[in-house]
């Protein structure tokens, strides 16, 4: 369920992304890693280990703050044409390939390392029962 909710989420920060002030949507983003990392220690009972945890969450937090620094204050509003234009643009479309490309490397990579830790697994008991 949480995966479809999460790609249901990411589906949609797609459609509002034209008519969305970036600085919101990473203000946004960084809030929602936040409230995962306190539901995976509150409803999964993960362990929170400060040495890595801590150190993503607070380069999470001071990479939302520059960008709130560098934020451009000037108000830009963009029709449903205008949208449709920049979604339909080679820059968007080379950019959502790109990202469907990676998405794809990365699932491909997962299933490597998935084999391999099953054959390092095998090993492993292998060598505990003798």
């Amino acid at each position: 369920m949480g995966l479809v909710l999460s790609i249901l989420a990411s589906c949609l920060h797609v459609v509002i992304l034209p008519y969305l002030d970036m600085t919101l949507m990473a203000c946004n983003a960084s809030a929602a890693i936040l409230f995962a990392v306190l539901l995976s220690m509150f409803v999964l009972g993960e362990a929170f280990i400060w040495k890595y945890d801590c150190t993503a969450l607070v380069l999470i937090v001071l990479g939302c703050t520059f960008i709130v620094l560098n934020a451009n204050t000037e108000q830009v509003k963009y029709t449903a044409d205008e949208a449709a234009d920049i979604l339909t643009s080679p820059a968007a479309l080379g950019f959502g390939g790109f990202c469907l490309f990676f998405l794809l490397l990365s699932l491909y990579c997962l299933k490597i390392f998935l084999e391999a830790l099953r054959t390092f697994e095998g090993s492993a008991d292998a060598y505990d029962c003798q």
